[in-house]
């Protein structure tokens, strides 16, 4: 992977939303023992990075602001959300894009589309593009905005 966004001078963030429990480290570690141990939380770090994992749940609000400090916070799997989204519709899956889905700012997809004729259809493969998509529209301000009517409903 390329930092394209990054390279653009955007601090970028993202979340992932996972449906089912899953384990914050790998049996054998530390931080796995921790847990185990009932810790409530556990912090590892070194001089470049750190991970932070804590026993609490959040909502889908609540996760892009706990990156405060972030540009862009790029979230996925938040299809019913009213955040801005771009939706990937691809062939092997053998599915349309979502009806009713709200926020849809464009579509990436390996296949042509006819859903809807106003929102542009970006190919998976040409991240450069997608990159600069996203670029214009945070700079133009089309996601705050987008966002800021969603929740204004």
């Amino acid at each position: 992977m390329k930092p394209v966004l990054s390279e653009n001078g955007l601090k970028v963030a993202t979340v992932k939303h996972d449906g089912h429990t899953f384990e914050p480290d790998v049996p054998g570690t530390d931080s796995y023992r921790f847990f185990q141990a009932g810790a409530w939380a556990s912090l590892i770090y070194d001089n470049r990075k750190y991970s932070l994992t804590r026993q609490a749940g959040i909502t889908e609000e609540e996760a892009p602001g706990l990156l405060p400090e972030a540009d862009i916070v790029l979230l996925e799997v938040f299809k019913w959300s009213g955040y801005p989204k771009m939706e990937i519709v691809r062939k092997e899956n053998g599915k349309g894009p979502i009806p009713d889905m709200q926020g849809r700012i464009a579509y990436i997809s390996d296949m042509e589309l006819s859903e809807d004729d106003s929102l542009p259809v970006l190919k998976p493969w040409n991240i450069r593009v997608i990159a600069e998509f996203i670029r214009k529209a945070y700079v133009n301000g089309t996601l705050k905005e987008r966002w800021k009517n969603e929740e204004d409903r």
